[in-house]
């Protein structure tokens, strides 16, 4: 979503340009990038044990329930990948692969072409969401508390 804004404002600064007005500087962007893109791996979905940040992106991101959490601000925060904020793999996720060894998004992002088929198990596609590449985007803002 930033990505496009910036392309956006870029094209339009160029096209005036162009046109031979002048432009002012730009602004600064409205909001800070987030610091960091860590799924809380010690978050749960209404305390519930198998409800953290890769039950939330399960569905997918056109799901409702992906829709209706992130609007909460204590699941916008502590899940930003699945809420679309930023993307990044779940760094506590582990899944048993081909062979019954258990293994992460790093193992797969590591030879990637040939582990690719892993990236096709649900949850495995909802915890390593950039090396599956399903990011997504932008949701929804969370309601103001």
């Amino acid at each position: 979503m930033k990505l496009s804004f910036a392309l956006n404002f870029i094209l339009l600064s160029f096209a005036q340009t162009v046109e031979g007005q002048s432009t002012n500087a730009p602004t600064n962007a409205p909001t800070d990038s987030p610091t960091s893109c860590a799924v809380d791996a010690d978050f749960r979905v209404n305390g519930k044990d198998k409800k953290d940040c890769t039950w939330v992106a399960r569905k997918g991101e056109d799901s409702k329930r992906v829709e209706k959490l992130c609007a909460r601000n204590a699941v916008f925060n502590a899940c930003p990948s699945a809420c679309g904020l930023c993307c990044s793999d779940n760094a506590g996720f582990t899944f048993k692969a081909g062979g019954g060894k258990t293994r992460n998004c790093a193992w797969i992002a590591r030879r990637y072409l040939k582990r690719l088929d892993e990236c096709e198990k649900i949850k495995v596609k909802a915890a390593c969401q950039l090396t599956c590449d399903n990011c997504f985007d932008l949701i929804v803002s969370p309601l103001s508390s």
